[in-house]
């Protein structure tokens, strides 16, 4: 095709619509950076084609490292992929067609709050805590209590936690020092979550998609504490939840007993919610981790 062709894979034996991010080349493009301005590339027009010629929501977000010039943009996409295949995609430097009324109607955002066509989920800009995850399918409230709460605990134990069965001194919590809305696009909209504790650091970011009910947090800690530990915990509104992990070709059923847990990639809830009129609803969450393997859950989850 005349665009800049990329190339998507899904190893998976079933069919998955998930974001994808990248970087692409566009030393070619016609738009150059002359002003020097970090935010250039929202200026930029940017369009993607399937292998059909159908425009694909896409859209341009920050850069995740340093670039000298105008040479790499990123964007954001989420494609239906097939089972075990690929599909090829072309970025093209044109304006894609005008969606703003379909947009605006399945992705939000105003403030600290985000919302699609399943969620609502409100940030309390004086903490950077969650403070509401409205479940819109099924109309109940997620939490019970605030959510993502970056919480210090107390470690004085070894490397290894030899006999250590659980932890639950608390030194602190993480309190934001600035909430900003920083993406509102057609694909993805995100919240900027930046919070400090003693001489340590957090840097979070909250997104939401129009095409997936996936809420996505990705961090970055700057860790300067000692003889503490850092865990995020969540208040889920769940009656008698039933908790199980990741385990080595499959899962297991973990206990509710307020004890550290190996939670592999992975941890699911499965309980019982009210909605408004008092109607009980099942719910089922799960919380995947590409870095964090351990958790422990009692009337509240940390991991």
């Amino acid at each position: 095709g005349p665009g800049t062709p990329i190339a998507v894979f899904n190893p998976s034996m079933w069919e998955r619509q998930d974001p994808v991010e990248m970087t692409v080349d566009i030393r070619h493009w016609e738009r150059k950076n002359t002003s020097g301005s970090q935010y250039w590339w929202r200026e930029t027009q940017i369009q993607l084609l399937d292998e059909e010629g159908n425009d694909i929501p896409v859209q341009l977000v920050p850069l995740t490292g340093f670039s000298a010039g105008v040479s790499r943009a990123r964007i954001v996409f989420v494609p239906k992929m097939p089972p075990l295949g690929y599909r090829v995609f072309q970025v093209m430097n044109e304006a894609a067609p005008a969606t703003a009324e379909q947009d605006a109607q399945a992705l939000r955002a105003e403030g600290t709050a985000l919302e699609n066509r399943w969620w609502r989920l409100e940030v309390d800009p004086a903490t950077g805590w969650i403070t509401r995850l409205f479940d819109k399918t099924l109309g109940v409230e997620v939490l019970s209590g605030p959510g993502a709460v970056p919480v210090v605990l107390e470690d004085e134990s070894d490397t290894w936690a030899h006999e250590v069965r659980a932890f639950h001194r608390e030194a602190g919590r993480f309190v934001a020092e600035r909430v900003d809305l920083i993406e509102a696009g057609p694909v993805r909209a995100a919240l900027r979550v930046v919070s400090a504790f003693g001489s340590s650091r957090i840097d979070q970011q909250i997104s939401l998609y129009r095409d997936t009910p996936l809420i996505q947090f990705t961090l970055r800690v700057h860790w300067q504490e000692r003889h503490k530990m850092l865990k995020f915990e969540f208040g889920f509104n769940l009656e008698a939840p039933e908790i199980a992990s990741d385990a080595p070709y499959g899962r297991i059923a973990r206990p509710e007993d307020g004890e550290e847990q190996p939670g592999g990639k992975w941890l699911e809830f499965n309980g019982r919610a009210r909605d408004a009129r008092g109607t009980p609803q099942q719910v089922r969450l799960a919380l995947l981790s590409d870095s964090v393997y351990g958790y422990d859950a009692s009337a509240r989850m940390r991991t």
